[in-house]
């Protein structure tokens, strides 16, 4: 099911976002640090504007 509503995305979801002019994968979790605005993915961070759209398995 893909999933282009950021709200709608939950901790496990495959999450793909644009930066540095490519788009990259990873799997949604969740980080009590996030500052607002930011996405935890695979053990990384980045800033939802650069969300592309999600797929839940």
């Amino acid at each position: 099911m893909q999933i282009t509503d950021r709200e709608d995305v939950q901790p496990g979801d495959i999450v793909s976002w644009g930066a540095l002019g490519y788009v990259h994968q990873g799997v949604a979790t969740s980080s009590p640090e996030l500052w607002e605005g930011q996405i935890a993915v695979s053990g990384g961070l980045d800033w939802w504007p650069n969300f592309l759209w999600a797929e839940r398995r």
